[in-house]
C-alpha cells in the first residue's frame, strides 16, 4: 500500500526530510485526500494529540 501510496522509506533521511512533524500530525488526525478529494487515509478519530505526537516521534526514531 506505502508504494501505491508513494510513501517515501522513512528509514532513510531522505524520507524522513519529506515532511515536517506538523505534517505528519495533521496527516494522522485530519487524513489525506489526492487532488480529486478522494480519501487516501482515514483521519484517526480515536487516538489524542498526545498519541499522535508519540506516533510521530515513532516514525522519526525509524531512520537508521
Amino acid at each position: 500500500m506505502g508504494k501505491k501510496l508513494k510513501i517515501g522509506d522513512y528509514t532513510t533521511a531522505e524520507g524522513q526530510a519529506e515532511f515536517t512533524d506538523e505534517e505528519a500530525f495533521n496527516a494522522i488526525k485530519e487524513g489525506i485526500k489526492d487532488e480529486n478529494g478522494k480519501t487516501l487515509m482515514k483521519p484517526s478519530k480515536d487516538l489524542t494529540d498526545e498519541e499522535i505526537n508519540a506516533l510521530v516521534q515513532y516514525v522519526r526514531g525509524l531512520e537508521e
